[in-house]
């Protein structure tokens, strides 16, 4: 049975736009900075449109954690204004007046996500004893653009949100440049609407915001990202977390590749490092990233790795998924 309680904290989910916020708001905010900390979202502003990205702050209505939850909190959007277009959910009354063009899925049932991973998944949860649950960690994103349903991970809808951990409020970008979001109408100019709903494992809705409206300004032409990374002091160890997406390096080698020598670590740590052995990721690391310019050896001295000179080793446990190089 549908619950009509509405999340109390978003009855302006989307409302600012790059010239100003709405009603009453300072519009002060320009952009926001996704790390978890809102403490720059002040006045009342709950989003910024930009030429490049749109930031908003939204609450799934209570403490969870959005990647690996019980729970689905999907963030719905009708991307042109136009109820014609796009996919029809069931829901709330508001949800009926949406064309959906896009939905971003935390925690999303098996049924959302590709076929073939939802088995691997469920093969996996089954190898490591884990129990069965129709919900799968991460995020997935579905388009809905001229009656046809495309699912895109977060990276090529350049999605990202913070904090990682539980929490009751949450700040995200998206990406307008983002491949994933063609012919969605979010490249485009004009008013848009949304409205986030937390769904069960049968998709029915448990809570849900009021709906909103928000403003895109024109977009402006893509423009590169030039991350600098700080010099690494003397004497001291970097440390490298990499989450390589069951595994996915020894598939699609080139851009893991490129990643590890822009940062050039000391250490790296590997998490979903599904089916990679000790001999597979060494060879991948050895082969595809070689020695990094101005690393010592020091392999020695960490137990289970003992690479030769100039050379990568690794001790991967691929039952837990978990590695180190």
């Amino acid at each position: 049975m549908l619950s009509r309680g509405r999340i109390r904290s978003l009855a302006a989910l989307l409302t600012a736009s790059l010239l100003g916020a709405c009603a009453g708001q300072t519009g002060k905010l320009r952009t926001a900075t996704i790390d978890g900390d809102l403490g720059e979202w002040r006045g009342g502003v709950a989003s910024i449109a930009t030429a490049d990205d749109v930031y908003f702050r939204f609450s799934p209505g209570e403490v969870c954690n959005l990647q690996a939850n019980d729970e689905t909190t999907r963030l719905v959007f009708d991307l042109d204004n136009d109820p014609a277009t796009g996919d029809r959910l069931d829901g709330p009354p508001d949800v009926g007046t949406l064309g959906v063009d896009m939905e971003i899925l935390m925690s999303p049932p098996l049924t959302a996500i590709d076929p073939g991973a939802a088995q691997h998944i469920i093969s996996r949860r089954i190898q490591r004893g884990q129990p069965a649950s129709p919900f799968v960690g991460g995020l997935t994103v579905l388009t809905h653009v001229n009656g046809v349903t495309s699912r895109y991970k977060h990276s090529a809808a350049g999605f990202i949100a913070s904090p990682t951990y539980a929490d009751d409020m949450f700040e995200a970008r998206l990406d307008r440049h983002a491949p994933g979001f063609r012919g969605t109408g979010l490249q485009r100019a004009g008013t848009a609407r949304g409205i986030v709903l937390v769904t069960d494992a049968a998709g029915r809705v448990i809570r849900y915001s009021d709906p909103i409206e928000f403003v895109l300004p024109e977009m402006g032409p893509a423009r590169l990202a030039r991350p600098a990374l700080p010099a690494q002091p003397e004497g001291t160890i970097r440390v490298m977390s990499m989450n390589v997406l069951r595994g996915k390096p020894l598939e699609n080698p080139e851009p893991f590749a490129r990643i590890i020598a822009a940062v050039k670590p000391d250490v790296i740590l590997l998490q979903e490092a599904d089916d990679m052995t000790d001999d597979s990721l060494k060879a991948w690391l050895n082969g595809y990233v070689g020695p990094l310019p101005g690393k010592q050896d020091w392999a020695e001295g960490v137990q289970g790795l003992a690479g030769a000179a100039g050379t990568w080793d690794a001790s991967a446990r691929p039952d837990l998924g978990v590695a180190i190089a």
